[in-house]
């Protein structure tokens, strides 16, 4: 899904994620700590990419977990950040890195980054 730069962007993701995990598989369980994961990578996107860029949410369930990709023109890598308790934001990652079983990022060729995760399904799905 290819989304613009906008607050507006963030609500798309998350009805997207919604609709493609009620389409795509119910047996998974963590849909609403899935669509906050995808909600927080889509805001830093939003947050951090150029004014010019897309940014691009892509969603997939395979090998037992359901993998998350966000794709934006910035090239630095994402950082954790370490908010005072009374900051109203700096939290995405540490939200992801709680609710998600792995994430990381890469460079993508060209300009920007690739940052992704994966919520195993041992853990977030019904047998």
């Amino acid at each position: 899904m290819r989304l613009d730069r906008s607050a507006s962007s963030v609500a798309r993701a998350r009805s997207a994620a919604r609709s493609y995990l009620a389409r795509n598989d119910r047996r998974f369980t963590e849909v609403d700590s899935a669509v906050l994961v995808v909600s927080e990578l889509v805001s830093n996107a939003v947050q951090h990419a150029t004014e010019r860029d897309d940014i691009e949410l892509i969603m997939d369930v395979r090998e037992g977990c359901l993998h998350v990709e966000v794709l934006d023109g910035d090239p630095r890598p994402p950082k954790e950040e370490a908010p005072d308790r009374l900051d109203e934001s700096g939290r995405g990652l540490r939200i992801v890195d709680r609710l998600s079983d792995r994430w990381g990022w890469e460079p993508v060729t060209g300009n920007g980054k690739r940052v992704w995760c994966e919520l195993e399904r041992s853990a977030h799905w019904r047998r």
